[in-house]
């Protein structure tokens, strides 16, 4: 049972022997070798490898321990064990960690091609990656190179001395990174792969590798995972699960306490979210919807309209019923007979930056920028201004506009009797009135449109949303914490700024023990989180509490949120197979104490 590897066979005088002579030569070495390999095996119950030498008939062993293994192979390995009886269950799961279930999604290499790449002298040097994968695309040394590739349809590897504020705009959408030196945190929220190497030399728009200079346009391919990069094109092999991986998070899935929904925003989001498990969906948010090709113009001329007082046009009808198709379509594809939870956030994007991100595209005449738009453009502060329910407390039609799709295309999920359990929610609230106008709002609207009245509930994301989170409670259905915002309000501190800035200069110094961003700020955060927690437990046990972030994927975070007593964590669905092996490895830790 197990699996034992030897090192090639050698005789005392060091002559190389074919592995296979050993068994036909020397049978009773062999089955002392045989025997030698059970034990050991059965002694440290893993897979193992070690030397051996003969004299004679003489047999030594030497070098004994652990087999070195790939991602792939440690969770074949764990669920073999478990299969011949000789580690549990639980023993099974303590032995991958969450960072090799991560290794199997993420996309990779092929080694053929890697091979190939190496034969053709196209492999240029190894530096640190950032674990996000790997990407292969075109060479790009600044934001306008880097649009002039993506307007043709290229992926973009974007070549730089050091990630800087003229890269900020651009990560959400790069391909890769590959940087002389610096700090390639900022990329993670993004999950975008980069690679530093100090060997390499980023100068007048070339990368210089040694004798290799590669220009704009040039095809790249980086592996995170490795730190290698090559120039040239190498086919990505898709992430996926393993049949054993498969079978090792099923025994999470019976271990595990902590419910888990999906972060989705598309149908084949919500179809791979109900694939890896999730029990439901906790976050959709309405302005994708909108920013869909068919819909996009529309939604833009009926801001227009709203935000300037005009009367609605016979657009605006034509918006509402696309946007009522494309969210019945999207509830529908989320109903399941266990009538999971959909959360739909209304509209919370900051108008400013929103109307920017428009005029530098170039696709709207700049009349269309003027009057009340020129004021929000102006704002000092976007991300603490006109954004969030604010907008639809500034402009009433906005709110109406998004409510009647929603309330429609919900009245067409009942009549088709889908079983789906639907939730509205007004983002980054700050006291119980904002709830009490979208409740008012919702249920007359409801009234008109002759259908049932959803769950209402909203994001906390402020400090004095946590603060006052019982009296939310008493006029909602559900809450939800926001990790993302929160941090940035409890913490002071920008997540598209501090890491291109001051942040890894503070974690250098311990001033926070890991990047608030990547993982819940527990000192400060934590505690506005689990005072939330307690306050509506006690006066309000049936609201419903959870969080929504990608932190809480980090393990030490999930583990957390486990222990005050969350009620579900709604993380992006591709995260959900690493989710479910740190929430089974944390209750199994726990028994254990």
């Amino acid at each position: 049972s197990g699996e034992i590897h030897f090192s090639e066979p050698r005789d005392v005088e060091s002559r190389a022997l074919p592995s296979f002579s050993l068994q036909r030569s020397h049978p009773k070495l062999t089955q002392k070798r045989e025997s030698h390999a059970e034990r050991l095996v059965s002694e440290i119950t893993d897979a193992a490898q070690c030397s051996f030498r003969w004299k004679d008939e003489q047999l030594s062993f030497t070098d004994e321990n652990q087999l070195e293994r790939s991602a792939q192979s440690a969770v074949k390995i764990a669920v073999s064990f478990q299969a011949d009886g000789l580690i549990s269950k639980e023993d099974a799961l303590l032995r991958v960690q969450a960072d090799e279930i991560r290794r199997l999604l993420l996309p990779k290499f092929g080694s053929t091609d890697i091979k190939r790449a190496k034969r053709q002298n196209k492999y240029l040097g190894t530096g640190q990656g950032n674990g996000c994968g790997a990407v292969s695309g075109y060479l790009a040394f600044n934001p306008q190179q880097f649009r002039e590739l993506v307007k043709t349809g290229k992926k973009v590897i974007l070549a730089c001395e050091s990630l800087s504020y003229t890269e900020r705009d651009l990560l959400p959408y790069i391909g890769g990174v590959i940087v002389q030196n610096g700090s390639l945190s900022a990329l993670l929220p993004f999950e975008r792969p980069g690679v530093s190497c100090c060997e390499i030399s980023v100068r007048d728009e070339q990368l210089v590798v040694e004798q290799q200079i590669l220009s704009f346009g040039q095809r790249i391919s980086l592996d995170s995972l490795t730190g290698d990069f090559y120039a040239c094109p190498l086919e990505l092999q898709t992430g996926a699960l393993t049949g054993d991986a498969i079978t090792l998070l099923s025994w999470a899935d019976e271990i595990r306490e902590m419910p888990f929904r999906a972060n989705v925003g598309s149908i084949g989001e919500v179809e791979q979210a109900k694939a890896l498990g999730a029990s439901g969906f906790g976050l959709c948010r309405i302005e994708l919807i909108y920013w869909q090709k068919t819909t996009l113009r529309l939604f833009q001329d009926a801001l227009k309209k709203i935000c300037h007082s005009e009367e609605p046009s016979e657009e605006f009808e034509l918006l509402i019923e696309k946007t009522t198709e494309s969210l019945f379509r999207l509830f529908r594809a989320a109903s399941a007979p266990t009538k999971p939870s959909f959360i739909l956030r209304l509209l919370d994007a900051p108008l400013g930056p929103m109307l920017k991100s428009w005029r530098e595209q170039g696709d709207l005449p700049k009349k269309f920028f003027e009057g009340s738009f020129e004021m929000w453009m102006a704002e000092l502060n976007p991300m603490q201004g006109a954004r969030l329910g604010r907008l639809s407390v500034i402009y009433p039609d906005l709110l109406t506009l998004q409510l009647k799709p929603i309330l429609r295309a919900w009245r067409r999920i009942k009549e088709a009797d889908f079983p789906l359990d639907l939730g509205i929610m007004w983002p980054g609230t700050s006291g119980p009135e904002e709830i009490k106008f979208l409740r008012k709002r919702v249920e007359d609207l409801a009234h008109i449109e002759s259908v049932e009245c959803p769950k209402i509930g909203s994001m906390l994301e402020v400090p004095r949303a946590c603060l006052l989170a019982n009296e939310i409670a008493e006029h909602s259905d559900f809450l939800s914490i926001g990790t993302g915002d929160l941090t940035e309000a409890t913490c002071g501190i920008s997540r598209y700024d501090a890491q291109l800035s001051f942040l890894p200069n503070y974690l250098d110094h311990g001033f926070f023990a890991k990047d608030p961003f990547l993982g819940i700020d527990q000192k400060g955060v934590g505690t506005l989180m689990k005072w939330a927690r307690e306050v509506v437990s006690q006066e309000f046990p049936n609201v419903e509490l959870g969080t929504c972030g990608a932190q809480a994927i980090e393990p030490e975070s999930l583990a957390f949120c486990t222990e005050i007593g969350l009620d579900y964590v709604s993380i992006p669905a591709h995260h959900l197979p690493v989710a479910s092996l740190v929430a089974a490895r944390f209750e199994i830790a726990k028994r254990c104490q």
